[in-house]
C-alpha cells in the first residue's frame, strides 16, 4: 500500500499513511512517507517541498500533516499543543478501563523503543495528557475488546499505547505494551481525524480504519464503523 492524498493547498498537505510505512527515513531504509509524498506530489506536477509536522509509528495508520514551505512548517509546529489543532484516534483494546481525561508523566527508553508511565518527579518525565472515551464493547473467544477514541492533546513517544497499556488495557495486537492478541501483526490504532484552524484555513480530514477487518469489524454494528457502500 501507498500513501494518499487527502488535502492540498499552497501550505499544507494531509496525506493517509497506511501501517508498516514509515513517517520519516529510519534504519530499516525503506520508503517512508515524507518520500513517497514527494513523489506523488511529482506526479500530480507540483513542487515537492515538505516538512513534517506530526509522526505516526510505523505500526500505525492514518492521517499525518506536511506544511509545504518553512514558514508555514513554523507557525504549524508552534500550534501543536493548542486548541487549534485536533488528532483524534480510534483504537480497540484487549479490555477495558475507566475512560475519561487521562494524565500521566512518561519517560522514553531510547535503547528499547518504548514508553513508561512513570512518577512526576522521575528524571526526563514528559507530562501526558488524553482524553479517552469507550464507545462501544464486543466479545471475542470469551474475551472483551472495547472501541475507543481518544482526543490526543499532547504529543509523546507512543502516548496512546503507554498510556492505555498502563490501566490494563493494551491496544489490541500491540505486543511490545502487553497485548496477546495474536491474530494481529500491528496494533489496531487508527489517527483518524485531523483539524487544524491555520490562517484563513480551516481544514478537516477523516478517514476510517479498516473497518471490515479484524478486530474492527467486531463492531460492524456501531454507527461510526458502519462501512460505505465503496467500502462494502
Amino acid at each position: 500500500m501507498t500513501p494518499e492524498i487527502l488535502y492540498i493547498s499552497k501550505n499544507v498537505v494531509v496525506i493517509y499513511k497506511p501501517a508498516s510505512i514509515a513517517s520519516q527515513s529510519d534504519a530499516v531504509g525503506d520508503k517512508d512517507a515524507i518520500l513517497l509524498t514527494k513523489e506523488l506530489l511529482k506526479e500530480r506536477g507540483e513542487r515537492e517541498d515538505l516538512y513534517l509536522i506530526n509522526r505516526l509509528d510505523r505500526v500505525v495508520g492514518g492521517l499525518m500533516l506536511f506544511a509545504r514551505n518553512k514558514e508555514s512548517a513554523a507557525k504549524l509546529s508552534t500550534i501543536l499543543t493548542t486548541d487549534k489543532i485536533r488528532k483524534e484516534y480510534l483504537a480497540v483494546t484487549d479490555g477495558s478501563f475507566s475512560d475519561g481525561e487521562l494524565v500521566d508523566w512518561l519517560c522514553k527508553d531510547s535503547v528499547a523503543s518504548k514508553a513508561s508511565v512513570v512518577s512526576e518527579s522521575t528524571s526526563g518525565a514528559k507530562k501526558a495528557v488524553l482524553v479517552a472515551k469507550i464507545i462501544d464493547r464486543a466479545q471475542h473467544k470469551g474475551k472483551e475488546k472495547c472501541l475507543v477514541h481518544v482526543d490526543l492533546k499532547t504529543g509523546r513517544f507512543h502516548q496512546i499505547r503507554a498510556q492505555l497499556s498502563s490501566r490494563g488495557a493494551p491496544i489490541s495486537g500491540d505486543k511490545k505494551y502487553g497485548s496477546r492478541d495474536f491474530l494481529l501483526r500491528m496494533p489496531a490504532m487508527f489517527a483518524h481525524k485531523l483539524e487544524v484552524h491555520f490562517g484563513d484555513e480551516h481544514i478537516k480530514v477523516c478517514k476510517m480504519p479498516p473497518v471490515l477487518e479484524y478486530p474492527w469489524n467486531l463492531f460492524a454494528n456501531n454507527e461510526l464503523l458502519k462501512p460505505t457502500e465503496e467500502e462494502k
